[in-house]
């Protein structure tokens, strides 16, 4: 009989515990919930810690709301609005549009609160110490600007407009030809018959030189190359004429392309095959044709039999199911040259098209 008495008091106080559980959905709390920052871990108040949270949720949405063609051609801004709720354990549940513009600025802007769903895990509400159920919502601001002759990477400005372009003293057989004798193969490719490309984005600032802003290795060559490319690449650091926009001098950006092909006999066949393949998906690439992307198709597929991992021909391939809207096969190809290539801002476009 104890026991049993036992257990029905526990029982009891489990029933109890859950009928007074708090399930309210707040709209005010005594702690807000807020966007995760590094901020976080300092020691600092907790308005300063909203502040920063604030700053890092709009760069998050900014760089995953992307402006909707159908708003831009007719010249549609506004502020479109989406409500979810910031649950106990930080994450968010059933995001709404509250307030459309139109133009698919609220989809845009929800897209971009889902892809937050399964990226992000905030800080909950509190209240009286307690982690809260929070309902949040958040005005996702879309305004067309006129386009800038420039853009920003990080503390470096690089011109994109300009009334002269940069130009590499002796012009451009001159920089193909110092491109093609100032690297070495690396001796560690030698066993595998590495082959592929690298090309390593070169910021030419009329003061201060040049600078490497990004490599991209094509075809996961391996540090080695690399390191030849970026020397390479800074060899060329007084042979170019800065662009010009209106008689002035500006930054700019061009892009190096190094091709690393082993010339030894035992890789003379790869290196063939590789020559070969690159000049027929160059011609695919200047004959692609919107209408016709079922013999686009076909026609990269012997080619990346040849090469499966290299990215320039997944990208080529990809971009033809994607304009055909063959979702799943564009996934797979972009997916490879992501994992190949590393190259970050795939993340935003497979996660759009890879569910």
């Amino acid at each position: 009989m104890r026991l049993a008495f036992l257990l029905v008091l526990t029982l009891f106080a489990i029933c109890a515990n859950a009928q007074t559980q708090d399930t309210t959905i707040y709209d005010v709390a005594e702690e807000s919930p807020r966007f995760p920052t590094n901020c976080e871990g300092l020691d600092t108040t907790a308005q300063a810690k909203s502040d920063c949270a604030q700053r890092g949720l709009m760069s998050y949405i900014a760089g995953r709301a992307l402006y909707p063609q159908e708003a831009r051609e007719a010249n549609l801004e506004g502020t479109p609005v989406v409500s979810f709720v910031v649950e106990k354990t930080g994450v968010i549940t059933n995001p709404t549009i509250v307030r459309d513009p139109g133009g698919g600025l609220g989809s845009a802007a929800l897209q971009a609160v889902q892809l937050m769903q399964s990226e992000v895990r905030w800080r909950p509400a509190y209240n009286e110490g307690k982690p809260v159920r929070y309902r949040f919502n958040l005005p996702v601001r879309f305004r067309l600007e006129d386009p800038k002759p420039y853009i920003l990477s990080g503390a470096d400005t690089i011109y994109t407009e300009m009334t002269t372009p940069v130009i590499y003293q002796g012009g451009p057989e001159a920089l193909v030809d110092y491109l093609d004798n100032s690297i070495e193969y690396p001796e560690d490719g030698l066993d595998s018959c590495l082959t592929g490309q690298i090309v390593v984005q070169l910021l030419v600032h009329p003061q201060y030189g040049v600078k490497v802003l990004d490599l991209t290795d094509y075809n996961n060559l391996g540090f080695e190359f690399w390191y030849q490319s970026i020397h390479s690449a800074h060899g060329t650091a007084d042979k170019w004429t800065p662009a010009m926009l209106d008689d002035k001098p500006v930054p700019t950006a061009v892009d190096l392309t190094y091709t690393f092909s082993p010339e030894n006999t035992a890789c003379v066949a790869i290196a063939s095959s590789y020559k070969t393949t690159m000049a027929q998906a160059l011609e695919i690439s200047k004959a692609y044709d919107a209408e016709d992307l079922a013999q686009t198709i076909a026609s990269l597929d012997p080619l990346i039999d040849r090469f499966p991992k290299d990215v320039q021909l997944r990208l080529l391939r990809g971009q033809a199911h994607l304009d055909a809207n063959n979702l799943e096969a564009a996934c797979t190809d972009l997916n490879m040259a992501r994992a190949v290539s590393g190259i970050s801002w795939f993340n935003a476009v497979t996660s759009l098209i890879c569910r």
